[in-house]
């Protein structure tokens, strides 16, 4: 299958300075063989988000099911540093890691209507393997959930 990101960056054209950003589809950390094609590459996000240099706002749209939380922490970390204001909106569902996005809007600058999907969870993970496996795959479902 074709790579293809989660997310679409765009400028505004209304309006100057101003840089849309559409979060549709599974957040994750890397393109896998057996991936799908809204598989992503969190650096490469990275590297779109600073191709838009003079930026003063971004506006984030989100309908996602979640994905990685390690992928999503990348993302939140780029856009909590970014100096511009960053505005989030929940477009249809918002749940697992995408949460995290949502989040890392500016205070006061998170919004959702009435029709949209809000759902959080603890996290979960697949693991195989021995016994010592399963110890250190729960080990980091108790770090991720603090």
């Amino acid at each position: 299958m074709p790579f293809k990101k989660f997310w679409n960056l765009a400028p505004d054209n209304s309006q100057s300075n101003v840089l849309n950003m559409y979060v549709y589809g599974t957040i994750c950390s890397a393109s896998s063989f057996f991936g799908s094609e809204d598989d992503v590459v969190s650096s490469q996000f990275v590297e779109d988000l600073n191709s838009y240099p003079g930026i003063n706002t971004i506006n984030v749209y989100i309908n996602s099911p979640g994905g990685s939380v390690f992928a999503a922490a990348s993302i939140i970390n780029q856009l909590r540093k970014h100096p511009a204001c960053v505005h989030t909106w929940c477009d249809g569902i918002c749940a697992s890691a995408a949460v995290g996005i949502l989040l890392a809007a500016n205070p006061g600058c998170r919004h959702m209507s009435r029709a949209t999907l809000l759902m959080i969870h603890n996290p979960s993970t697949k693991a195989e393997g021995d016994q010592k496996t399963f110890l250190e795959a729960a080990d980091l479902l108790d770090k991720v959930k603090q």
